[in-house]
C-alpha cells in the first residue's frame, strides 16, 4: 500500500509485454463506475501534489465527452501506451511522473502529470 489509504499498488510494471498483457485483463476506463480513476505513476512517486516529484510540477487534461466511449478508450490506451512505453524524447519522458484515467458522470479525463521543469 501506498500513502494515500485508499491506493493500492496493485503491480509494478518492468517489462513491456507484461504491461500489454495487463491491458487486455483490466475493465476499459469507459467502463469504470462513476468517480474511479487509473492510476500509473513511476516507482515511488505517489499521485498528489505534496509528493516531492510532483511539487510545483504541473498536469495536462484532455476531457473526453462520453458520447463516443470507444473513440475515448482508445485514445486513453494510446496516451497510456505512449506515456509508458516511453514514445516522447527524453526532455519529456523526464519530465512525466505519471497519467490518471477518471471517469465522471458525462466524460472521461486523461490527465498526465509533470514535474517542475
Amino acid at each position: 500500500m501506498i500513502g494515500i489509504s485508499f491506493l493500492y499498488e496493485l503491480v509494478h510494471l518492468k517489462l513491456w509485454d507484461f504491461f500489454c498483457g495487463l491491458l487486455g485483463k483490466i475493465i476499459p476506463l469507459s467502463q469504470l463506475p462513476n468517480g474511479a480513476s487509473y492510476h500509473f505513476f513511476k516507482q515511488g512517486i505517489e499521485p498528489r501534489w505534496e509528493d516531492k516529484n510532483n511539487f510545483e510540477g504541473g498536469k495536462w487534461i484532455l476531457v473526453l465527452q462520453k458520447q463516443n466511449l470507444n473513440k475515448a478508450d482508445k485514445i486513453w490506451f494510446l496516451t497510456l501506451s505512449s506515456v509508458l512505453g516511453g514514445s516522447f524524447k527524453n526532455n519529456l519522458k523526464r519530465a512525466i511522473t505519471g497519467i490518471v484515467g477518471t471517469i465522471k458522470k458525462n466524460q472521461l479525463r486523461v490527465a498526465i502529470w509533470t514535474k517542475k521543469i
